[in-house]
C-alpha cells in the first residue's frame, strides 16, 4: 500500500491576550498565540501574517502550540487587522500538507 494521508490543522487562539489592541499595548510586544493538529510536528514552521504582509515566524513546540511576539505597535497601526497563520507539515512517507488560519 502506499501512504498517502495526512491532515494538517492550525488555529489562532488569541492576539494580546484579550484580542484588542490599545494605545498602551502598543508599547510593548503582543503575542500572537495559536495550536496545530493533525500530523503537524513539533519544528514545523508556522508564517504569521498581518495584511498579507509577513509578520515573521514561530516554530511548533512539542505541545503543538506555537507564539510569535510582535511589536504592539504594529499591530495598533494595521490597515485592516487581518491576522493570518499558516503551517505546512510533510510525513515520512514525503505527503505534505498546508493548513492555514484567519483571525
Amino acid at each position: 500500500t502506499v501512504d498517502t494521508d495526512i491532515a494538517a490543522a492550525i488555529t489562532i487562539t488569541s492576539i494580546a491576550t484579550d484580542n484588542n489592541v490599545t494605545g498602551p499595548d502598543s508599547e510593548q510586544s503582543q503575542a500572537i498565540i495559536g495550536t496545530v493538529g493533525g500530523d503537524v510536528k513539533a519544528g514545523d514552521w508556522v508564517t504569521v501574517t498581518l495584511d498579507g504582509k509577513t509578520l515573521g515566524t514561530a516554530e511548533v513546540q512539542a505541545d503543538k502550540s506555537w507564539h510569535l511576539s510582535v511589536d504592539g505597535k504594529v499591530l495598533l497601526d494595521a490597515n485592516t487587522d487581518h491576522v493570518g497563520a499558516t503551517v505546512t507539515t510533510t510525513d515520512t512517507a514525503g505527503n505534505s500538507k498546508t493548513a492555514t488560519a484567519e483571525h
